[in-house]
């Protein structure tokens, strides 16, 4: 379903081109019309030719831009800088990589009529998961090189732009056409806290730029007038994406939908403090990206829930479940606290003392809050670590859904002819307390559904065929404690 909105001012600024009096780099495309495609056989947006497609052997196949990073001091050996979303790197929640190996390349002079220039990757500068969705990658070849080569870095914004301004995306999504270079106009619109889980970000803007879709992750957001980077943009839930969110967070009690058809992406202007003499700093004092602090769930094998339940127990009482996180954290020391919010995680007050991050663990209690409960979680070097700015901003935000004490709904079983004519059987998740099902299935005559005997665990799909009916299917749905249904039975008749 579209959003759509009732005021009028900005139904008649979509309709309308940029103004005449402004310079415009969206070459008077109409905001919120489709993309359009960017020729270059004419170096007429040679402006354009530092956008391109990054490869990484670990990552995804994204859109990444090469950042000016030059000042006054700079020397002729400066870094290249390539900008995309951290998860177009690592999609490990909790990891921050600093001076990371990477294998890969980046292709610039990505224009469908071109020939693409491919440069190798060096470095992993920066990349995280954990607040905001971003990467600086490091480029083999200076920036001096490819300026010389004709590669045009863009500039970095120094503020995001207000509330409703044009703005311009510039992305290639893999299944558009050729999957090079497109261009399209909208607004620029502020947005909430945007949990896809299991990661939190909690700075984002939103747009509604049309046909973003699989491969223009990473791609810049870009002030319409100046054609200046203000976000990097890394979610969308528009209807005709590949990849399109489902709109989940509508049903959790106290939690913001995301808006429809839309495109999310995180901020950079705080980058623009961060390069000195055209290299990144790795400075608290100056860059807000550091200090960096790594929490590692995998190597104990146990990820934190993403959902829990309240239980009853014999009285029936409620019992409420804890956080029972276990951990490695590449700092001495961390400290943590629960929170109503995500933002407040960057708040320094409430946070515990210091603990020790030998055997780290954290079993306090879930709040009582059906809904989204909240921890948050930072590493320090000493008790006396002081909660700098980029500190607090790389906090990790964990959220778990608490859901209310109650039977498990009963099992949502679909049967359907498929295209081919096939009976096809799928066990949906769409009531959100339904967490697995168990099955079994046999002869109508001999198969008992009261019989626990013989369930196992259903997950995919199936395909029946002729030869295999007329068949019994029993089905219990479970809770995330395990609690089962009432038992469901459906009988499959022989087909006539």
């Amino acid at each position: 379903m579209k959003l759509h909105t009732t005021t009028g001012a900005f139904c008649i600024a979509a309709l309308m081109p940029f103004s005449a009096n402004a310079s415009d780099f969206g070459e008077g495309l109409l905001s919120l019309a489709p993309s359009r495609v960017l020729l270059n056989a004419d170096g007429s947006r040679d402006h354009w030719n530092g956008i391109g497609r990054i490869n990484s052997r670990s990552g995804s196949n994204c859109t990444a831009t090469l950042i000016d990073t030059r000042s006054a001091d700079s020397p002729p050996d400066a870094p290249a800088y390539a900008l995309t979303s951290g998860h177009c790197i690592s999609r490990q929640n909790g990891l921050i990589i600093t001076d990371g190996e990477i294998e890969g390349s980046v292709q610039f002079n990505f224009f469908t009529d071109s020939v693409a220039r491919s440069y190798p990757l060096k470095r992993v500068s920066w990349s995280s998961m954990q607040g905001v969705d971003l990467a600086i990658v490091e480029l083999q070849p200076t920036l001096e090189t490819l300026i010389d080569d004709g590669i045009q870095p863009l500039a970095l914004a120094s503020e995001i732009p207000e509330q409703d301004r044009e703005i311009l995306w510039v992305g290639a999504p893999l299944a558009k056409e050729t999957g090079h270079l497109r261009m399209a106009a909208c607004v620029h619109q502020t947005s909430e806290v945007i949990m896809e889980q299991p990661w939190v970000w909690r700075h984002t803007v939103r747009n509604q730029c049309r046909d973003v879709n699989t491969g223009a992750s990473g791609s810049p957001l870009l002030t319409r007038d100046s054609g200046e980077i203000y976000a990097v943009l890394n979610l969308t839930n528009q209807a005709s994406s590949d990849n399109a969110t489902e709109d989940f967070s509508d049903e959790i009690p106290g939690f913001p939908p995301m808006v429809a058809d839309s495109n999310y992406g995180n901020p950079v202007t705080l980058l623009k403090k961060c390069f000195v003499s055209g290299t990144l700093s790795t400075a608290p004092a100056i860059c807000d990206l550091f200090p960096v602090f790594s929490i590692d769930f995998d190597t104990l094998g146990r990820q934190p829930a993403r959902r829990a339940r309240v239980q009853l127990d014999a009285e029936g009482r409620n019992v409420y479940p804890s956080w029972d996180l276990r951990f490695l954290i590449n700092t001495p020391l961390y400290r943590y606290k629960k929170v109503d919010s995500a933002m407040q995680c960057e708040d320094p007050v409430g946070y515990s003392h210091t603990i020790s991050s030998q055997n780290a663990a954290i079993n306090d209690p879930v709040d009582k809050q059906i809904g989204i409960n909240w921890l948050c979680m930072i590493g320090v070097s000493s008790a006396r670590h002081l909660p700098t700015v980029g500190l607090m901003r790389n906090a990790l935000t964990l959220a778990i859904e608490l859901q209310p004490a109650g039977p498990t709904p009963e099992p949502q079983v679909i049967i359907v002819k498929n295209r081919l004519g096939a009976l096809s059987v799928s066990w949906s998740y769409e009531h959100r307390l339904i967490d697995h099902y168990t099955v079994k299935m046999g002869p109508p005559h001999t198969t008992d559904c009261s019989d626990p005997q013989g369930f196992k665990a259903q997950f995919r799909d199936l395909t029946l065929r002729a030869k295999s009916l007329p068949l019994k299917i029993c089905t219990y749905a479970h809770d995330i404690n395990g609690q089962p249904s009432a038992v469901r039975e459906d009988i499959i008749p022989a087909a006539g």
